[in-house]
């Protein structure tokens, strides 16, 4: 069995960087899949973009390729029309493709023409300016031409994929010598890991090992404890401390995931933005089922829950923003560690909440307003 390498890019204006990488995966000995090379399976009855999803899922890596051409026009007749099908769905099926590949934990190697992304910084920091309509003396709109780019589509994708590692490249070689750098440290990875194997059962049996006796040791002291103290309800204060002191530790543990931004007073607003944070973000149920999430599901949810988040926060203050949340971390130690505590315990969920607001007074007034 070979590893099978997916493809994905425009047709028409990339397809010698297409043939290039095509016979470099060949001299690997592993199988380049393309559709023009009729390596894609299309499945009657169904769309070419669904066949594509589905070619994907049976690769094991991907070369997602981002030149300058949302849709070149065709300058070859004897094109099939197949080929002029998928150029005109670029942006949907090649977006389609990438997020394909992210779902199913693929690894994607991303490369993007020099130019193209000289010009996406210079459209990032210009773009509200960009995309107003402007009028010339006959009163027709007037589009701004880029270079290197015939559609902003273009850099609307490059938004997409910029939260995985890309590399710029202006020939062949460029690509040719970053994916041999690449391939040859996952090659490295793999050998290591497979010399490392036995190493890692061991230390994961002492691990296990170490976890059962510490739980007995628990137990033990418990008994013991309870023994000790007597049931006169010293033991259960003991616990009640120890709980307590747990829960500012997490408290704080949660405080120093959330980044607010360096801006207006917010003075007496951190106990609010706890009983808010709580019922939005904490308790929000969408994260009911938070054991079945995986780091995917935290993506691309985060920065939407950010921004519903900080609108809620409007009413309180227009200056108290949230820059950033670490929400994976978050939510894992609040309800892995927090919620089991406080569930049914409204004095120590009042403790949380009451040390969560001291934390985020802390960071409130540290910020250089």
């Amino acid at each position: 069995m070979r590893p099978r390498v997916f493809i994905s890019s425009t047709y028409y204006d990339l397809k010698y960087i297409r043939n290039n990488i095509e016979r470099f995966i060949e001299q690997y000995g592993f199988e380049p899949v393309l559709f023009e090379s009729g390596r894609v399976t299309f499945e009657y009855n169904k769309q070419l973009d669904e066949s594509c999803f589905n070619e994907v899922k049976l690769c094991h890596m991907m070369i997602l390729i981002i030149g300058g051409r949302y849709g070149s026009p065709a300058s070859e007749q004897k094109q099939q029309e197949l080929i002029q099908n998928y150029e005109k769905g670029y942006m949907s099926i090649t977006r389609g493709e990438f997020n394909t590949a992210l779902e199913s934990k693929i690894p994607v190697f991303i490369f993007i023409d020099k130019n193209v992304y000289a010009e996406y910084h210079t459209f990032s920091e210009n773009a509200d300016l960009l995309k107003q309509s402007i009028k010339n003396d006959r009163n027709e709109e007037v589009k701004f031409k880029f270079a290197h780019v015939d559609s902003i589509n273009v850099f609307n994708f490059i938004d997409d994929v910029k939260i995985n590692p890309i590399h710029t490249f202006e020939k062949f070689d460029d690509i040719d010598s970053y994916l041999r750098s690449q391939w040859a440290g996952m090659f490295f990875l793999y050998l290591n890991e497979l010399q490392n194997k036995p190493k890692t059962k061991e230390i994961n049996d002492s691990m296990s090992e170490l976890k059962n006796i510490t739980d007995r040791m628990n137990q033990m002291l418990t008994e013991v404890g309870k023994k000790v103290l007597g049931d006169n309800g010293e033991y259960e204060k003991v616990i009640e401390a120890q709980n307590k002191k747990l829960l500012k530790f997490l408290a704080q543990q949660i405080s120093t995931n959330i980044a607010f931004k360096e801006y207006g007073s917010t003075v007496g607003l951190a106990r609010e933005f706890v009983d808010l944070f709580a019922t939005n973000i904490l308790e929000n149920d969408i994260f009911k089922n938070v054991v079945d999430r995986n780091a995917n599901f935290f993506k691309n949810n985060a920065r939407k829950l950010i921004d519903q988040f900080n609108l809620k926060l409007l009413s309180l203050n227009e200056k108290l923003i949230v820059k950033q949340l670490n929400l994976s971390e978050i939510i894992k130690i609040y309800y892995e560690e927090v919620k089991p505590l406080i569930e049914h315990d409204q004095e120590l969920r009042e403790i949380f909440l009451s040390e969560s607001t001291n934390f985020i007074d802390d960071i409130l007034d540290g910020l250089p307003f």
